[in-house]
């Protein structure tokens, strides 16, 4: 493994260079910002800062809650004030375990990467599952699984996020008795907080239950990682039993990463 994570990124995974970055300018208030990660039909992992068409810093859909969370009013401010400043410059001939050290050091998996024609485009934990997949690890899903932490309908939105700031997740159960499993995302709440025309300051006070929930694909608690990892290249997480969930950052973090030293 430590032979492919010292290859360069435009070799080991090509398939990334087929997509364009969402970028913005440093002076972007934050309240148009949160839109930009919804505005194309392919899934946003964050959004690239730039200034003179090179990246400066990158900024995810948690960022932008955290502030709501924190005030309503921060949503006024520019983007530069709020985002990850990048600490390097990645290329599209940099060494993957350079950005892997990256993603090890910070959850927020999300890098942008300039070409040599001056292109700017990400890699993300969800462009890292077909790796995983070529790697053919037999080894069953249920051995890196999350807890699925559940929570009722009525509960506020400003606790829901506390939860999800406190546990590190961006899922929780909806407590039902319906089958399948329903779950909501963080980026569900944020949606919901973005084509919201006006937001007042009791925004957050709401019940969950005004935003939509989403079916969970179920899956087989013995899938190796590897076969899980290509179904998670179609949905954003799986439901392994009632009480159990994972993720792609679950697929990645714990085999890619996990052999990653920082």
């Amino acid at each position: 493994m430590a032979e492919l994570f010292s290859q360069p990124v435009s070799k080991i995974l090509p398939h990334i260079f087929e997509k364009n970055a969402v970028c913005v300018p440093a002076s972007t208030p934050l309240e148009n910002v949160c839109q930009f990660l919804f505005a194309t039909k392919h899934y946003q992992d964050g959004i690239v800062v730039v200034e003179d068409d090179s990246p400066i810093g990158r900024i995810g859909g948690g960022h932008i809650l955290w502030q709501v969370r924190e005030n309503i009013k921060n949503l006024k401010k520019p983007i530069s004030e709020i985002m990850e400043k990048l600490p390097i410059q990645f290329s599209e001939d940099s060494i993957l375990l350079n950005v892997l050290e990256l993603f090890k050091k910070n959850r927020f998996c999300f890098a942008p990467i300039k070409t040599k024609e001056g292109k700017i485009i990400t890699l993300a934990v969800r462009d890292l599952l077909p790796l995983v997949a070529k790697m053919k690890i037999g080894i069953p899903i249920r051995t890196i699984y999350s807890k699925m932490i559940y929570v009722s309908e009525g509960i506020q939105i400003k606790n829901a996020l506390d939860i999800m700031f406190n546990n590190h997740i961006r899922r929780l159960g909806i407590e039902c008795d319906t089958e399948p499993i329903r779950i909501i995302t963080d980026r569900d709440i944020l949606e919901y907080l973005c084509f919201i025309q006006v937001l007042e300051e009791d925004i957050l006070i709401k019940k969950i239950d005004h935003i939509r929930s989403q079916k969970i694909v179920d899956i087989n608690p013995n899938t190796s990682i590897s076969d899980a990892a290509e179904m998670l290249m179609s949905n954003l997480a799986c439901s392994v039993d009632k009480h159990h969930i994972v993720t792609p950052y679950d697929v990645v973090s714990k085999t890619i990463l996990s052999q990653i030293q920082t």
